[in-house]
């Protein structure tokens, strides 16, 4: 078994492996009074309360106090599918944890601005509102929901097309993108999700969500920065290209590759950082062998995206240096699919 090498050309795509996912959500409290109490007494929870390891979410529900040292966003998120579940599970069964909510329970990121816990009801429900939470009403199908823990969750393709209809097509592409990156959906389940969403709001947002959704992306990061790119009337890159030098030696696999111009694109988040810069050290040793090759070399990170123009300038004035196809000065390879 061995590569194959095709010298400065645009590659051909493997599916790319798949990372670890994100660790999974902490079980959804029960409320007291539905199928038992929690198992402390009101006295223990006053305490609990008052001493600060216990947080009172609503009516008979509280939950562990979160550490400090979890990311406030994270944070955010989880308390909102609690208050979810809670309305769920005290005022309406039928109920189903939907949109950013669903999608924590999922293990699906979210991006932009946090909203409400929202819940979905099938159409024709009687039932006017939920404590702490925002309804939607909708057709649900039965293939659209799963259970988790004990409460009816909208599934991943339904999730993802909700949050682009109500979130926009940014905040739908993170969730298309990590849902077909990790195999929990494929882009068939979207489109039988989207054929049912005739003349329903935002429907336009949730197809260019599908159409835009690319499961070679491997971060939120790399999803935000793909429709950054595309908003700014850039070509669109190839994704996830690997390299090797003119020895057929690997090097890395970028993000972003433009082989026209003879560009790559890096989009570099903290969390490919370890505390002691260990990450940052080879991916900068890598950067350097790139470079050799006569690859130019752009990378940006979250703070770079607001705003984004400075570094489409630079990806720009790179495209103007960089070395186009017949320049002796490209000395670089990508790797094609392994054969027998």
């Amino acid at each position: 078994m061995a590569h194959r090498v095709r010298m400065s050309s645009a590659p051909t795509h493997r599916r790319p492996a798949r990372t670890t996912p994100r660790d999974p959500l902490p079980a959804v409290p029960v409320p007291n009074g539905r199928d038992g109490a929690v198992g402390l007494s009101r006295a223990a929870v006053r305490h609990g309360v008052s001493a600060g390891d216990l947080e009172r979410l609503g009516r008979g529900v509280v939950v562990a106090t979160p550490s400090d040292v979890q990311p406030i966003r994270r944070r955010e998120e989880e308390r909102r599918l609690l208050l979810a579940a809670q309305a769920s599970g005290l005022r309406c069964d039928r109920a189903s944890i939907s949109h950013f909510a669903g999608a924590v329970a999922l293990g699906v990121p979210t991006y932009g601005p946090l909203v409400r816990a929202c819940l979905t009801v099938a159409s024709g429900t009687d039932l006017r509102h939920l404590a702490g939470a925002h309804l939607h009403r909708a057709t649900v199908r039965p293939e659209d929901v799963v259970e988790i823990g004990g409460f009816r969750v909208l599934g991943v393709a339904r999730t993802v097309l909700d949050i682009a209809r109500e979130h926009g097509v940014v905040a739908g592409v993170v969730a298309a993108d990590h849902a077909l990156h990790h195999g929990l959906i494929d882009e068939n389940e979207l489109q039988d999700v989207l054929a049912h969403m005739t003349r329903w709001p935002g429907q336009q947002r949730a197809r260019a969500t599908a159409a835009l959704a690319d499961g070679r992306a491997e971060s939120p990061l790399e999803s935000v920065s793909r429709i950054r790119l595309l908003e700014a009337g850039l070509p669109a890159p190839e994704l996830q290209v690997e390299f090797c030098d003119q020895n057929g030696e690997y090097i890395t696999k970028s993000d972003y590759y433009w082989p026209e111009f003879g560009v790559v694109g890096e989009a570099d988040g903290a969390s490919k950082y370890d505390e002691e810069g260990r990450v940052r050290l080879r991916q900068d040793e890598t950067h350097t062998a790139l470079l050799r090759t006569g690859l130019e070399v752009v990378r940006w990170g979250w703070p770079d995206l607001y705003p984004f123009r400075h570094t489409v300038r630079e990806i720009e004035r790179a495209f103007l240096r960089g070395a186009r196809p017949g320049s002796p000065r490209r000395r670089w390879g990508v790797l094609l699919p392994r054969v027998a």
